[in-house]
């Protein structure tokens, strides 16, 4: 499994703010840099971020870049597509909180399947609005390649 984290988007609710560089307590370490590490430790090949390239992150295998910007998430993911060799690819935002063991269990479900989702449930947030929230997914990446033709 190889991942593609989003992490191009303009932060435009949080004034323009680089939110996937805002620290991790306690750690200290970023969003993005938390992300990069939970995709290797659950299982990733590979690291594929895209967005602009941030100094000092580490463990990043290829900083890629929207072939569309300003187009949303579904365009960066596009983007990375072309970067990605294995079979399942797993996708999240960089300003998402995931753990190792999560993206692990998430791949072993999509195994054999299109894909599988993490979804946080309506009533574990406090931001509740009744829905379900997907958080982050493993999906067959020839699946998306065919989404894109479509």
């Amino acid at each position: 499994m190889e991942a593609v984290i989003l992490a191009g988007g303009a932060a435009t609710r949080m004034g323009g703010a680089d939110k996937v560089m805002l620290p991790l307590a306690p750690e200290g370490i970023s969003l993005l840099q938390h992300a990069v590490d939970q995709c290797w430790t659950g299982g990733a090949t590979a690291v594929f971020v895209v967005g602009p390239e941030r100094p000092g992150l580490e463990r990043v295998t290829h900083w890629v870049q929207d072939q569309v910007l300003g187009a949303g998430p579904a365009a960066g993911l596009f983007s990375a597509l072309a970067h990605v060799r294995s079979d399942l690819v797993m996708v999240c935002a960089g300003d998402q909180l995931i753990d190792a063991a999560h993206v692990s269990h998430v791949t072993a479900a999509a195994a054999g399947h299109d894909g599988a989702w993490a979804v946080r449930h309506p009533g574990t947030s406090v931001l509740e609005r009744g829905n379900a929230q997907p958080l982050f997914a493993c999906v067959q990446a020839q699946v998306l390649r065919d989404r894109k033709s479509t």
